[in-house]
């Protein structure tokens, strides 16, 4: 409830362009390093008091070194103030509750000045008669502060770097296994870059704004109260009118906070949009280069770079405005303090040159932080900015999920029967892809698919994975619906070849044995000699064979090796059930006899889904289903259905089927 009220407390006091409320979100990662949290800011805090102390120093070294009033005249000037505080914490008779208050707090304070007083008075009686030794010991004092002051300060700096680089790992790590866990929709509406500049730009940015507030505001706060507790002590009217001028400078940066906002957020949109630009380049580069649209692709990024650099400059604009105008209002408010002090000093004798030289230089270490506050308002608008895009990947939750706890566990370690498909009903978006499929595909029987481009036929094997759950129907394995059991022991029961080849950039070893936790070195060169891929294996970077490195998405070799290398992978697994969609379109016909004749030992007694178009892989299917848009309009084997005369006999002979 405390903690409620401090919150609402905060949101009444601080405007919210310039409310680090924001933060709160991200806290919970410190929290596992909270010992090394706590000792820095025990640093800090001890750190702002010695800094602060040195300054204070300087009252006494001033008045021993220019002599201004002597050690009887102190002491009596003292004992007068004394006598006054005495009156004024005498009980009256008409006094209200908050005056009563004030004696009271002051009746506790004073035994604690008059102290004071006389520890000062025997330092200006000592200083009197013997000035250079006082002086020498203020200076050692000094100097010992300052170097206790940079011990602590390295201490903080050090033990709060460690807690924030930490945790910020951690959340990295939160944020890349919370987009791993997401379903193929969310990858199909969030390009790459997108994603990347959430783990990357987006988390430094926030560590970023942290990492000041803790180790720079955090700090300069702790320094601030010393500073203005000193001042307070010094002459607290005056003090009171010098923070007079904060009010307009915390208007003004309200201001800024709210257009930097608002242009940071068009900006981060339109560096996303940027790097999906750049990524989508570079990822279709053979295809730019074959068709030579450099100049097309260039213009493209060129227009949208000058678009970030448009925000940027609106940006900059609002950044470099607010510190001259922070640094001026400081002006103003230290020449009207400066023009008070000289009255007090120089007419009313109210307060000796020295401590108001001090006060001064106490009062300009209060305004630095102003300063800086007008410089850090950019990067906490670009913050908050990214805090929110960095929460919103954290709160995507996937579509296709696990049961729920709350069900009896399902469990199904191989496949007994058949998979059925009842009336299946799939779209993406607005565009239906499947209307009410049925089939089923019995265990051990191998069961092509074929039609036209887009008439399903991946949909079917995505559906399948559980990449994606269809909008009707339902996929059963044995009779158990798909959704009744954990996706990882579902997709174990898989092995899948695809067109299109994804390979790590990393050694060839790692990559047939990728997802095949524990393979041993023999069973990953079985695996690649049943692939037929051993020999060209041995040969790669001057014989470093399995040990070599792959580069970018296999970019090194050519389209049958990166192919046989997906094969391998699928041997090393050892699957029961296959799906090999377009798995041989990348071989030349050599390649493609060795790699089926190894097919053949592999789905002995396996359950086998193919899509494809070679008529080499499908004729000898068990039983072929012809899908056309996306509607199952013919089943049987290649004579029956060549026999029949229909959509697959018409198929053939259009070519449909390469040889």
């Amino acid at each position: 409830m405390l903690g409620f009220r401090a919150l609402c407390f905060f949101r009444t006091c601080f405007p919210k362009g310039l409310s680090l409320l924001f933060i709160l979100p991200f806290l919970k990662y410190l929290k596992p390093y909270k010992f090394r949290l706590i000792i820095g800011i025990i640093c800090l805090i001890a750190a702002a008091s010695t800094g602060t102390s040195t300054i204070v120093l300087a009252i006494p070294a001033l008045n021993v070194l220019f002599d201004q009033t002597k050690a009887q005249e102190r002491e009596i000037k003292r004992e007068k103030q004394i006598e006054k505080l005495h009156k004024e914490i005498e009980p009256k008779q008409d006094e209200n509750s908050l005056q009563t208050l004030v004696r009271r707090a002051k009746t506790e304070v004073l035994p604690y000045r008059e102290q004071a007083y006389h520890y000062e008075s025997v330092g200006y009686h000592y200083a009197e008669q013997h000035p250079m030794p006082a002086l020498t010991i203020i200076a050692l004092v000094i100097i010992a502060l300052s170097a206790i002051n940079g011990v602590l300060v390295y201490v903080s700096q050090y033990q709060l770097a460690y807690t924030l680089y930490l945790s910020f790992m951690t959340l990295k790590n939160d944020l890349f296994k919370n987009i791993l866990r997401q379903d193929m929709a969310f990858f199909a509406k969030h390009p790459v870059g997108y994603l990347i500049s959430r783990i990357g730009s987006d988390v430094y940015s926030v560590q970023e704004i942290i990492s000041y507030f803790i180790r720079n505001l955090l700090q300069q706060s702790f320094q601030m109260f010393f500073i203005i507790l000193f001042l307070l002590i010094i002459d607290w009217k005056l003090t009171a009118l010098a923070f007079v001028g904060l009010v307009p400078a915390g208007i003004l940066l309200a201001l800024f906070a709210r257009k930097l906002r608002k242009v940071t957020r068009k900006q981060r949109k339109s560096g996303d949009l940027l790097s999906a630009v750049l990524n989508e380049s570079l990822h279709n580069m053979p295809l730019v280069k074959a068709l030579c649209t450099e100049d097309l692709e260039s213009k493209r990024f060129f227009d949208h770079n000058y678009t970030v650099f448009e925000l940027e400059m609106k940006r900059r604009i609002a950044k470099f405005a607010s510190s001259p105008l922070m640094v001026f209002l400081g002006s103003v408010a230290t020449g009207g303090i400066l023009l008070i002090g000289a009255k007090l000093v120089l007419k009313d004798h109210a307060m000796e040159a020295p401590t108001f030289m001090a006060y001064l230089a106490l009062l300009s270490q209060v305004y630095q932080p102003l300063k800086r506050m007008g410089k850090a308002n950019v990067t906490m608008q670009a913050s908050r900015i990214s805090a929110e895009r960095i929460l919103e990947v954290l709160a995507f939750t996937p579509t296709v999920q696990d049961p729920p706890e709350s069900l009896p566990p399902v469990s199904i370690k191989s496949l007994a029967h058949s998979i059925t498909m009842e009336n299946l009903v799939f779209s993406y978006g607005e565009k239906e892809v499947l209307h009410g499929v049925s089939l089923e595909i019995p265990k051990g029987k191998t069961t092509a698919i074929v039609g036209r481009s887009g008439s399903g036929k991946t949909t079917l094997a995505n559906l399948l994975m559980r990449f994606y759950d269809p909008q009707q129907g339902c996929i059963k394995i044995d009779g158990t619906d798909l959704r009744h059991l954990r996706i990882k022991e579902l997709r174990s029961l898989f092995g899948i070849v695809s067109q299109e080849t994804l390979l790590f950039q990393n050694t060839v070893a790692h990559n047939i044995s990728y997802g095949a936790e524990g393979a041993t070195q023999e069973q990953i060169e079985a695996a690649a000699k049943s692939a037929y891929a051993h020999e060209f294996i041995m040969a790669l970077d001057g014989g470093k064979g399995y040990g070599a490195m792959i580069g970018p998405r296999g970019s090194s070799l050519s389209g049958g090796q990166r192919q046989r290398l997906a094969i391998a992978r699928v041997f090393c697994r050892n699957p029961q059930i296959l799906i090999l969609d377009e798995a041989t379109s990348a071989l030349d016909n050599e390649s493609e006899a060795a790699v089926q004749e190894a097919f053949s030992v592999l789905m002995k007694n396996r359950t086998v889904l193919v899509i494809a178009h070679r008529l080499s892989t499908i004729m000898y299917a068990d039983n072929i289903v012809v899908l056309d848009a996306g509607k199952v309009v013919e089943q049987g084997t290649h004579p029956q259905l060549m026999e029949l005369g229909g959509h697959y006999a018409g198929l053939y002979k259009l070519g449909e089927f390469s040889e």
